[in-house]
């Protein structure tokens, strides 16, 4: 009999004591969702500023080995170059190619094709210097385009800046 009359407030309570459970489950589920969403875009964040370093860094390096490549080729014209500078120039290089080796993943194949263009092109003025040093200006001339080294490395710059601003805007969206 006396639970005849408290069923009501039983079930009232039960209901209650369920809906509590439940909302509490899912304030967890949330609470979770909430968090994996949180990390996804803390891995997506950071990513994006690896990449934003990582292009930065072929930037620097491509500027780099390219003065270091004209002044290789000015100064193994005048027979110049002194050991020292020689260790720089590949090490130039060798950075450079480094970079651009790690880079790739990050780049579309049009970004790809302009990278190695521009990596044909440094190793060209190399060669050129190498060809001036022992000697043979004649051989040197024929294997380097003038205006290959320039439109190569502005199309190189250019694509790079491009891709480091749109990556820029990314991240602060």
């Amino acid at each position: 009999m006396v639970i005849e009359q408290h069923i009501g407030s039983i079930i009232t309570g039960t209901v209650a004591l369920a809906g509590a459970a439940l909302g509490y489950l899912g304030s967890l589920k949330s609470q979770r969702i909430a968090t994996e969403a949180e990390n996804k875009r803390r891995r997506a964040d950071h990513l994006l500023e690896k990449e934003a370093e990582l292009l930065i860094q072929l930037l620097e390096d491509a500027e780099h080995c390219h003065a270091v490549a004209q002044e290789y080729m000015s100064k193994s014209s005048n027979g110049d170059l002194s050991d020292e500078f020689l260790v720089d120039a590949n090490d130039a290089l060798a950075s450079f190619e480094s970079t651009a080796r790690q880079s790739k993943v990050f780049l579309d194949p049009e970004r790809q094709e302009s990278l190695n263009s521009l990596l044909g092109t440094l190793r060209t003025m190399y060669m050129y210097g190498d060809e001036q040093r022992k000697g043979r200006p004649q051989m040197a001339e024929e294997i380097l385009n003038r205006e290959g080294i320039v439109k190569d490395f502005r199309e190189f710059i250019d694509s790079i800046q491009a891709l480091i601003q749109e990556r820029t805007s990314e991240l602060n969206s």
